[in-house]
């Protein structure tokens, strides 16, 4: 699962692997108002994201890092969401992987420039979507595949004790 968090709109997918092929599962925007009270905006992504945890189960939670904005008040509000976001794959048990942006645009573009528009045209053909996602879940589809490209090498270069020499 990937996150693409905000306190406007946090962008959520869910993807899987299966034989060699990435599968696009769910995706979904949580748009918030911006005269809600922010406890009101988190509480919200609280409640939604519960409900995508609970119906699909991640195995891994792929979280976009915070990049430093010039506004510092804009990034203690997005650092809220990301509490909220990481709080929720505690209480699941679900580990979290942060990856920085450029790392993300990189798992679905080969490099770490573009634009937004990019990654959406990406994660459609990567995933073999009928139509563009929106930005905040084309945004969190790049995450999630980042997340698994991690599992991966991990897989590959770190095999369980067992399997060691």
């Amino acid at each position: 699962m990937g996150v693409d968090p905000g306190t406007l709109r946090l962008g959520w997918a869910v993807i899987e692997e299966r034989d060699g092929v990435l599968r696009h599962v769910d995706h979904g925007v949580i748009r918030m108002d911006g005269g809600t009270p922010l406890p009101d905006r988190l509480l919200a992504i609280h409640l939604d994201l519960d409900g995508v945890f609970r119906r699909h189960r991640p195995a891994l939670l792929a979280l976009e890092d915070v990049f430093v904005a010039r506004n510092a008040r804009s990034s203690l509000k997005l650092g809220c969401a990301r509490g909220v976001v990481m709080l929720l794959a505690a209480q699941h048990r679900v580990p979290v992987e942060e990856f920085a942006p450029l790392q993300v645009k990189q798992a679905v573009m080969g490099s770490g420039r573009g634009g937004k528009e990019q990654v959406q045209f990406m994660t459609r053909m990567l995933l073999a979507l009928p139509q563009q996602a929106p930005a905040d879940a084309a945004d969190a589809m790049a995450a999630a595949i980042c997340g698994l490209h991690r599992l991966r090498a991990r897989a590959i270069f770190d095999p369980p004790r067992e399997a060691r020499p």
